[in-house]
C-alpha cells in the first residue's frame, strides 16, 4: 500500500492502471471519474482482460441540491458501450449525501 500526496497521485494512478496485466483486478470507488487519461487507460486495461470494478456516485444530488449527473453518468455510459465483460460499474445508493470516496486498489 502507498500513501501519496496530491502531486504524485495522477502519475501513480496512471502507472498502476497501465502496468496492470491480464487477470489483475482494479477496484475503484470514486466521487468523480472524469480524467480523460484515466478513462482511456481503463478502456485499454479492460481490453487487456484486466478485471475492473467501479463504484461511482451518480452525481444527481449534493446535500439536497439536484445535479445533472456529471461527469459520472456520461463516463459510465461511455465505458459500458465497450460491452467488455471485464468492466463492471455499480452506482452507490446516495440519499442527500455524496459517495465522497476517492480510492483505487490494484
Amino acid at each position: 500500500m502507498h500513501l501519496l500526496t496530491e502531486g504524485k497521485i495522477p502519475k501513480s494512478v496512471l502507472a498502476s492502471i497501465n502496468n496492470s496485466k491480464k487477470d489483475d483486478t482494479i477496484w475503484i470507488g470514486m466521487l468523480y471519474l472524469a480524467d480523460r487519461k484515466v478513462v482511456d487507460a481503463l478502456k485499454f486495461a479492460a481490453e487487456r482482460k484486466v478485471n475492473i470494478r467501479i463504484i461511482l456516485d451518480p452525481n444527481q444530488n449534493s446535500f439536497g441540491n439536484k445535479k445533472a449527473g456529471l461527469p459520472n453518468i456520461p463516463v459510465a455510459a461511455e465505458l459500458m458501450r465497450l460491452h467488455n465483460s471485464h468492466l463492471k460499474i455499480k452506482w452507490y445508493n446516495t440519499g442527500e449525501e455524496q459517495f465522497l470516496t476517492k480510492m483505487m486498489m490494484v
